[in-house]
């Protein structure tokens, strides 16, 4: 049986991120050949991602350089979701300030994580032994994650979370939330994707409690 004939169809709710500033530190690093220390980073940060989502039913799907997708029940609870990403924030936070802080030579004003979040049916697809995910939720997540912190550089651990997916949560789930962090409805603009000219989503703070 040849790789197409193993394809099939999933719901998957797609969490896609990446750390802040991460070419600046490799390149201060570089530079006081402490790059082993950023390597052994990701490597303690991937070993925790790949522990959370064993005990999440999380699937850690790929590992992108400096971030992660991840794939999460379709139907996963809104305020499990956002209590994870926080899990993996702040694991990301103690390591990178016990391992790397104290190396650079320069202070880097961005440090942390931006989070795209998406959902919908993935083409799930053999491919050379490994298994592959293809579909529009994928490509949407990844560019609201790195539209997350375009509004504001010095704003690290956000949530940009397509407004249908947020909408989709249990009527408490949302209030849970937007008593919590802090919440607000934003417009972005989405390079390739349908209808991405004003795409309407929902920021959320995971570190600033509502004002």
């Amino acid at each position: 049986m040849d790789d197409s004939a193993r394809s099939l169809t999933v719901s998957r709710l797609v969490v896609v991120f990446d750390i802040c500033s991460s070419t600046t530190i490799l390149e201060d690093l570089l530079r006081s050949e402490h790059q082993e220390r950023w390597k052994d980073l990701l490597i303690k940060l991937k070993s925790e991602v790949v522990r959370i989502a064993k005990a999440n039913e999380i699937e850690v799907h790929k590992f992108l350089g400096d971030g992660w997708i991840l794939l999460f029940p379709h139907d996963v609870s809104g305020v499990l979701l956002l209590s994870t990403l926080q899990q993996i924030s702040k694991r990301f936070h103690r390591l990178y300030f016990n391992d790397i802080d104290d190396l650079m030579s320069v202070k880097i004003p961005a440090i942390g994580m931006t989070f795209g979040i998406d959902k919908g049916t993935l083409m799930r697809v053999r491919m050379n032994r490994q298994i592959e995910y293809v579909g529009r939720p994928i490509n949407v997540a990844a560019r609201l994650q790195s539209r997350a912190k375009d509004e504001d550089i010095l704003k690290q651990y956000r949530v940009l979370i397509s407004q249908a997916v947020f909408a989709d949560f249990e009527a408490h789930e949302k209030e849970e939330i937007t008593e919590s962090y802090e919440v607000e409805r934003v417009l972005r603009s989405l390079k390739n994707v349908s209808g991405g000219e004003r795409y309407r989503c929902t920021l959320i703070d995971l570190y600033n409690k509502p004002k």
